[in-house]
């Protein structure tokens, strides 16, 4: 029949099974059946599926957390290559967290008004041995030539320095030899940002050196100093101009600023950033490092070979130092430094004076500034021993 009767022939006007209820314009109907549909169109996603699926978000997040880890890292590392907080990379832009002292040095060779006749050589436990002390003991023009962190590479690039630039020079030499500073370590970052240094060294080890520092470059310890130099610039740049008045014609630190807050507050000085640094050193420390012995032995030769004499002082550290240093090995590398040292004293012309006890020469713990830099005063007690204990060497 028709007229608003049913049409298709189900019961309730619902479509015949297999097709699809239209709209008036002919497409296909959405709602309810659409999602029946659906349904039975599309299954519910297998566990393998919906694992692949997870695994991909997984992936895909890893992966941004990579790159954004090495962007960070790379902005690190360009931080700190362009501020060069301590003195890698060389650019020179901004001042170093290190001192400067071994282009101090190098421009103050270059100004020498006359011929040196005894260098000193060592690490910043020398600065404060005043040439100008030596000359009134000894009437010998003397140049200090020692640098922070000092080594016997150090020594070696001065000693060519000096004789290239000032031929005429055969000097002598006191060397204030810390027992650490023939611990293993690479050439000093400072030392090969230095032309008038570098040349003096094989560009292979050149190169070995420069690599093994380039680690630092993406630390963020070092980032945190690269961001105090940038923060306190101002006032980092009016200390390193300070810093470089701090030396005299002669190589002498005449910065005395520690030395007046101890004379204001008297007592034994505070070791404990030294127990710190050289228990590190001492634990790590099996013997004389094979590269500082050789260019020890270069340097003494070099010395030798135009006629020059020399002192090796050893010298002291503070009472409770060396106590705390013990338990890791402080008195066995002193001894095998002493035994190394008597084997080359006959060849090569110098004396050994070991000063590390401060009954050596009547000293005192109050005559430290730390754990191991000696004041002024009590420099001048050491040495003044150490010359009548070495006689006529400087001759």
């Amino acid at each position: 029949m028709s007229g608003g009767g049913q049409s298709g022939g189900h019961p309730g006007g619902e479509p015949a099974p297999g097709r699809e209820r239209s709209d008036a314009a002919g497409q296909p109907a959405t709602g309810e059946a659409a999602a029946w549909r659906d349904a039975i169109a599309r299954p519910p996603a297998s566990a393998a599926e919906t694992s692949l699926a997870v695994g991909e978000r997984v992936r895909r997040f890893a992966l941004a957390l990579l790159l954004t880890g090495l962007g960070l890292v790379l902005a690190v590392g360009a931080l700190n290559a362009i501020v060069d907080p301590l003195g890698i990379v060389g650019t020179g832009l901004f001042p170093t967290k290190v001192m400067a002292d071994r282009q101090i040095k190098v421009d103050l060779v270059a100004a020498l008004p006359e011929v040196p006749q005894v260098v000193i050589f060592g690490s910043s436990r020398a600065w404060k041995l005043n040439p100008e002390f030596i000359r009134a003991q000894t009437g010998l023009v003397t140049f200090n030539a020692s640098v922070s962190g000092g080594r016997p590479a150090d020594a070696w690039a001065f000693a060519n320095l000096i004789h290239d630039r000032i031929p005429a020079a055969r000097p002598n030499y006191i060397w204030i030899l810390d027992v650490s500073e023939l611990s293993k370590v690479q050439l000093a970052a400072g030392l090969l940002n230095v032309p008038e240094l570098r040349k003096y060294f094989p560009s292979g080890l050149v190169l070995r050196s420069r690599l093994k520092d380039v680690s630092s470059l993406f630390s963020f310890t070092t980032a945190r100093d690269s961001l105090s130099i940038l923060r306190n610039l101002d006032a980092i740049r009016a200390k390193a101009a300070r810093q470089r008045r701090h030396w005299s014609t002669w190589g002498w630190f005449t910065d005395s600023t520690r030395d007046v807050k101890l004379d204001a507050n008297p007592g034994l000085p505070n070791i404990q950033a030294d127990i710190k640094d050289k228990s590190a050193i001492y634990r790590d420390y099996a013997g004389p490092d094979p590269q500082a012995k050789h260019y020890l032995e270069k340097t003494l030769a070099l010395f030798a070979s135009w006629g020059g004499h020399g002192i090796i002082v050893i010298p002291p550290s503070e009472p409770g130092l060396i106590t705390a240093l013990m338990p890791v090995g402080w008195g066995e590398r002193l001894q095998q430094v002493v035994d190394y040292l008597a084997t080359l004293h006959t060849a090569y012309d110098f004396s050994v004076v070991d000063m590390t006890s401060l009954s050596s020469y009547g000293g005192s713990a109050t005559g430290f500034i730390d754990g191991v830099h000696l004041r002024t005063p009590e420099m001048n007690k050491m040495m003044a021993k150490v010359l009548e204990i070495a006689g006529d060497q400087l001759r």
